[in-house]
């Protein structure tokens, strides 16, 4: 989809947003992030992941290992910052409800702090076996999924449709790409080129997933703010 001349403020909070070299969606996420991505996007650097914290703060991997944080634990900004002066590719980042964190890297490296045990213990065996992580996601109540390879899942205490959901993409031969939860019990998966199922997000952002789609566009990541926000990026 090209930009419109509707999505051209790019700069006001809470307004869909647009860039014309690096495609991104955001509503009602605070205003420096956005700031920040409008920035990213006109210096042709690629936006990968955006993540929030349950306290409002926010992470932006761009390029190859490029990431520009807020408020965000002192120890993830710290190893985000070693993994990239490092020569490491930033691939994802997640946050838990209670101070935690995980750092994905190149195929499958990771850094963990203060993550559920059974989480740490599934991620090592997948990258001991030679697994890519693509994807880790924690819900408000302590439950964890992590993606890996083609369609690999491990889930535990995440809403049930949502595990019957990645059965049946990886039944099919499908790929899990992407999955995020919001703070009310929602989630959204992206799967294959550019699927996706949600439930329980802001509807806005779910008919914004399929127009992109229609599109022939790509959703790669979608985030949710503690509030009610959302950031949507493409490839």
């Amino acid at each position: 989809m090209k930009c419109r001349a509707v999505f051209a403020a790019l700069v006001l909070f809470g307004i869909l947003q647009c860039a014309a070299a690096e495609e991104y969606f955001n509503r009602d996420v605070p205003e420096a992030a956005a700031a920040k991505m409008k920035a990213i996007a006109k210096e042709r650097q690629h936006l990968n992941v955006v993540a929030y914290t349950p306290k409002g703060g926010w992470s932006i991997l761009y390029g190859k290992n490029g990431s520009f944080n807020h408020d965000i634990p002192e120890e993830a900004n710290k190893t985000l910052g070693k993994l990239a002066r490092d020569g490491n590719e930033l691939r994802s980042i997640a946050f838990t409800h209670d101070g935690g964190w995980s750092i994905l890297f190149d195929k499958n490296g990771f850094v963990n702090h203060n993550v559920p045990e059974e989480c740490q213990a599934k991620m090592t065996k997948i990258a001991r076996d030679g697994g890519r992580l693509n994807c880790v996601a924690f819900t408000p109540k302590g439950g964890w999924s992590i993606l890996f390879d083609k369609h690999g899942y491990l889930n535990h205490n995440i809403p049930e449709e949502a595990y019957l959901k990645m059965g049946k993409i990886a039944a099919n031969d499908g790929q899990l790409r992407w999955v995020a939860f919001t703070d009310k019990g929602g989630w959204s998966l992206l799967y294959d080129k550019n699927d996706s199922f949600s439930r329980d997000i802001p509807q806005e952002a779910n008919r914004q997933m399929g127009k992109l789609a229609e599109d022939g566009l790509r959703v790669k990541c979608i985030a949710f703010t503690p509030h009610g926000g959302w950031t949507l990026l493409t490839d």
